[in-house]
């Protein structure tokens, strides 16, 4: 273990400068040699530093992390080497070893910037936090497995590449059926069926991970649960697959930005599908009472509710939505909820209340 000297102490400005780089430009699986890390003090802190110190620092950094508990190790790559009948060791590469890694801390982010329990001033404060912890390429848009989770954290990991650097990708889906405990690729015609999709964003909604996109054709955008997704690969031109830059969100949209907020206020169950303008009826909640819809309404569908009528006993509401999921929504508070219109929503709700009553009443 090396001494702590003058020029190598974990207090001194350039060596917090050399931790700062390391983590943002290093992890396991990159790691950045001695003159990258000079190019970047060079760059980032206009700071000449010799070959030396450099290494002096990088030392003293390990023996500090080594005997300290940070969440961190700084490991190196090293080769031996002859000089003058003595073999030296000399670091190649170093590298940052964290506790939780880049795709773990990405998915702490996402959870964090859907979530409806803190302020919006607490949130970004957390996000930011947890984002100076993760790689650069994560930081921006801002690890095969076999676990449930160690799939999300995979394909998270990728999705998150591909939109950084706004190129397509291509995966396969499962599906559940009923004789197989283990979700099952789906098939077409006897075949793996493939899904090339420009990625635009990786959402948190009910508490489920879910990849924002859009096929080559057509104006939907669709929403993919991050579980179901498996053998994603970036279309970068590697592995004989030809590179595909993303389709514009104008092309699919109309609009020339994705407005986040406002597919996850209309996509309460992340269903793809038509959106509509939906009014419909509330009981208005008894003073004290247990269980206040407008407390509902509020948490579902945020300030885009409207609340156009009101007199003692309901509530009228406007909210545009997707139907399909307004469907459910409906019927999950149908005890309290009536549908205005659009009347074709209003019928099939009608036809799924009087399945129910068949159901019950057989």
């Amino acid at each position: 273990m090396s001494k702590m000297t003058k020029d190598a102490n974990p207090q001194n400005m350039v060596t917090m400068e050399i931790f700062d780089i390391l983590k943002e430009y290093s992890n396991i699986e990159n790691a950045v040699s001695q003159t990258e890390i000079r190019s970047k003090l060079r760059k980032k802190h206009n700071r000449e530093i010799s070959r030396n110190a450099l290494a002096r620092n990088l030392y003293a950094i390990k023996d500090f992390l080594d005997m300290n508990d940070f969440g961190y190790k700084l490991e190196n790559v090293e080769y031996k080497r002859v000089n003058k009948e003595e073999e030296v060791t000399v670091p190649v590469v170093w590298y940052l070893n964290k506790d939780i890694g880049d795709a773990e801390l990405g998915v702490l982010v996402n959870w964090l910037e859907f979530s409806k329990d803190i302020s919006h001033n607490e949130r970004n404060e957390l996000v930011e936090k947890l984002k100076k912890l993760t790689g650069s390429s994560l930081k921006r848009s801002l690890p095969g497995r076999k676990s449930k989770s160690n799939q999300i954290f995979l394909s998270f990991e990728i999705l998150s590449e591909a939109i950084n650097e706004k190129k397509k990708v291509v995966f396969n889906l499962v599906e559940h059926v009923t004789n197989k405990k283990e979700p099952q690729i789906v098939h077409e015609n006897g075949v793996n069926r493939e899904y090339t999709v420009s990625p635009y964003k990786i959402v948190v909604s009910n508490g489920r991970h879910y990849l924002v996109g859009a096929f080559d054709s057509g104006n939907k955008i669709y929403n993919f649960r991050l579980d179901y997704i498996r053998n994603i690969q970036i279309l970068d031109g590697k592995d004989g697959r030809k590179h595909e830059r993303v389709r514009h969100i104008r092309d699919v949209s109309g609009h020339e930005r994705f407005d986040l907020e406002k597919h996850m206020a209309e996509q309460i169950y992340m269903f793809s599908g038509t959106c509509e303008t939906v009014t419909f009826r509330v009981d208005r909640p008894a003073p004290g009472a247990v269980g206040n819809m407008i407390s509902q309404i509020r948490d579902w569908f945020g300030e885009r509710a409207i609340f156009t009528e009101e007199d003692d006993k309901t509530i009228t509401v406007a909210v545009t939505v997707n139907t399909k999921a307004m469907l459910y929504w409906a019927l999950q508070f149908g005890k309290y909820v009536e549908i205005l219109t659009p009347v074709s929503l209003r019928n099939e709700v009608r036809k799924a209340i009087n399945n129910m009553m068949d159901k019950y009443n057989a």
